[in-house]
């Protein structure tokens, strides 16, 4: 199931550069942004496996698009799962993000949960924020692009 999802991943972002080469503009890649583990955070296991996995993945993004890439480099932002208490190794998956995002200049991380973002004003859906937080979400994203395109 990852791999698919990787694959679909790809073909996604190839699909996208292809088109914006068939426009003849000179696509590149400044960042990617990630919103991703409230699953990984259901076991202690893959909680603990995170950091590695992430890793993993960023390195070989960064690698398949190394010829896309902008001036500085593929930026990587990530935001925390909510730790609202449904995914019971949130807190280590969150302790794994952070650790990430300190190990280059080009990374970054959200402290969703140390902003106030919530899963529960309106949508009765703890894996997803509700639409106040999924605004700040998108906001908080563009500030942190914004320090990246600067």
């Amino acid at each position: 199931s990852r791999n698919m999802c990787l694959v679909k991943f790809k073909e996604s972002v190839d699909l996208g550069l292809d088109l914006l080469k068939q426009e003849g503009l000179d696509p590149k890649i400044v960042a990617f942004l990630w919103m991703q583990g409230e699953s990984d955070a259901t076991t202690f296991l893959n909680s603990h496996n995170y950091y590695d996995l992430q890793k993993a993945l960023v390195e070989n993004i960064r690698e398949e698009y190394a010829e896309y890439q902008a001036p500085g480099g593929i930026a990587f932002i990530d935001a925390a799962v909510s730790e609202s208490g449904m995914w019971q190794s949130a807190f280590i998956l969150n302790q794994s993000k952070l650790a990430y995002s300190k190990e280059s200049s080009l990374n970054f991380y959200i402290d969703t949960n140390a902003l106030g973002l919530d899963t529960m004003q309106e949508n009765n859906d703890p894996a997803h924020y509700d639409s106040t937080s999924m605004i700040l979400l998108g906001e908080l994203y563009g500030t942190e692009l914004s320090k990246v395109l600067n």
